[in-house]
């Protein structure tokens, strides 16, 4: 779903306008805009002209002006795309739905209206299409309150609360209901240093989850089947002990859902560090096995050499998580087309039916999550494979050095990025391990008869070094992309 569904006309149309600017390298022609928007040059002006007197009383810092019949932008640099949709989103009549009902149950169509201001029609009207929207995610409006998978209930309330509002609305708020105390406290538990971004993020959901909690009859029975494979986890585990601790410490009585859903939302939103969700991986499941046969997709189409960087894998793992856990997605626009379109939707066919064991349902999942896979494809193609070639040059009998050999691929050789192979004169290598070679055109690591724990530790470093130094001087397979990435 995109983000401007959710405005009234009005603002929605200069929310497109604004985003149509800013893609333009120069002022774009007044006919030009309204052939893009789809209106009438006079009704262009008339929203124009009442949204700059209103964001100027209002000192938004947001600004369009008419000159030669080309129209340009006048926007304050340290002005957030959050602002700015906060400031569109307040005459919005479906957003003050959402968010009235967030924490509300059996509101009767009468206090609806009464509260929004609005006839008991128009209020219908909004509901229809309101409904239709939400349709995308799984949920719906009925009987007065958000009915559905309420672990979906809380994903589309993070989502549009995170896009439409800034952090210190809920400053004050994090700090009264105490969440803001519990940072530290995943800090540690997680070995992960959060960002501001990150732990707006957790306290944004912590308190959407601590509302939720309160209504009756909540619907966890997809969560209760997604989360089945992960029940006996360790990380699980862990986590509902230290939930139910803080649980007992803010008096407050929680059901497992709301802990299930806290586990989908730590292990899919780039809150945790990588080295956590590595471990994760380790224990299996569903996810471990979409991220798995993703990788062999991607490197069966762009070579089995390929290098998979840690950033890559974190990504794939969180996007994978999130198409495990989650339906569809809020976007603020839409995304400009990549290449890799059928590669990506073959790939989520496969993951669906292979390691999610369900069907595919394109609308709810193409918009929010292709883009993620188009990009991944991109990304790969773009980077030259990075490997780090060792020689192993041993005086010992075969008998003796091959176990050798064995101890140092299994210590050493990740993700395909390090390749350890007998040494061969004449080959080229980035560096030799041996005991008895003393000259060579690359570095040399002395070893001896045994792999020492001091060993393994100044090779990682070595190849650590060497491999960023190839990731400095690697050259893009493309030469046209559609956008550019920075090297690992």
């Amino acid at each position: 779903m995109q983000i401007d569904s959710l405005l009234e006309k009005r603002e929605r149309a200069i929310y497109q306008l604004l985003l149509f600017v800013e893609n333009r390298k120069d002022a774009p022609l007044l006919k030009d805009v309204c052939r893009h928007l789809d209106l009438t040059k006079s009704t262009l002006l008339r929203y124009i002209d009442s949204f700059n007197e209103e964001s100027h009383a209002a000192e938004l810092d947001l600004l369009f002006h008419l000159e030669e019949e080309k129209v340009s932008l006048q926007k304050d640099a340290r002005l957030s795309q959050q602002q700015i949709l906060s400031y569109l989103f307040q005459p919005s009549i479906k957003y003050q739905i959402i968010v009235f009902l967030l924490d509300k149950e059996d509101v009767s169509l009468q206090t609806l209206s009464q509260e929004l201001l609005i006839s008991e029609a128009t209020l219908n009207r909004h509901l229809a299409s309101l409904n239709q929207l939400l349709a995308e995610f799984g949920i719906a409006i009925k009987s007065g309150r958000l009915k559905g998978s309420e672990l979906q209930i809380r994903y589309f309330l993070h989502q549009v609360l995170l896009l439409t509002t800034v952090s210190s609305k809920y400053q004050e708020e994090f700090a009264r209901r105490h969440l803001d105390a519990l940072l530290p406290l995943f800090e540690r538990f997680y070995q992960s240093k959060l960002n501001p971004k990150q732990a707006y993020h957790l306290l944004l959901w912590l308190i959407i989850s601590q509302q939720r909690s309160k209504l009756q009859q909540l619907d966890y029975r997809a969560l209760y089947s997604l989360m089945r494979p992960y029940q006996d986890h360790k990380f699980y585990r862990q986590l509902r002990k230290m939930y139910l601790t803080v649980g007992q410490q803010q008096s407050a009585s929680f059901q497992e859902g709301d802990i299930m859903a806290l586990f989908a939302f730590l292990f899919s939103h780039f809150i945790l560090e990588p080295h956590q969700l590595e471990q994760v991986l380790g224990f299996g499941g569903p996810i471990m096995q979409a991220t798995s046969l993703a990788l062999h997709v991607f490197r069966s189409h762009l070579g089995e050499s390929l290098s998979i960087s840690e950033e890559a894998l974190y990504h794939l793992n969180q996007t994978m998580s999130q198409l495990y856990f989650f339906q569809s997605s809020l976007e603020l626009e839409v995304v400009q087309e990549l290449s890799f379109e059928d590669e990506s939707v073959q790939l989520l066919k496969n993951v669906f039916k292979t390691a999610f064991h369900r069907s595919l349902d394109a609308d709810q999942v193409m918009a929010g999550y292709s883009p993620k896979i188009k990009a991944l494809y991109v990304y790969f193609s773009q980077i030259k494979p990075i490997q780090v070639k060792i020689g192993f040059a041993s005086s010992l009998h075969e008998v003796l050095s091959y176990p050798l050999l064995m101890q140092l691929r299994e210590k050493l050789e990740g993700n395909r990025q390090v390749l350890i192979d007998p040494y061969q004169n004449g080959e080229t290598y980035d560096f030799i391990i041996t005991d008895y070679l003393n000259e060579s055109s690359c570095p040399i690591y002395y070893l001896g008869t045994q792999l020492k724990m001091y060993d393994v530790v100044q090779l990682k470093s070595i190849i650590q070094e060497l491999y960023n130094q190839k990731a400095r001087q690697s050259e893009k397979i493309a030469t046209q992309t559609p956008f550019p990435i920075e090297h690992r």
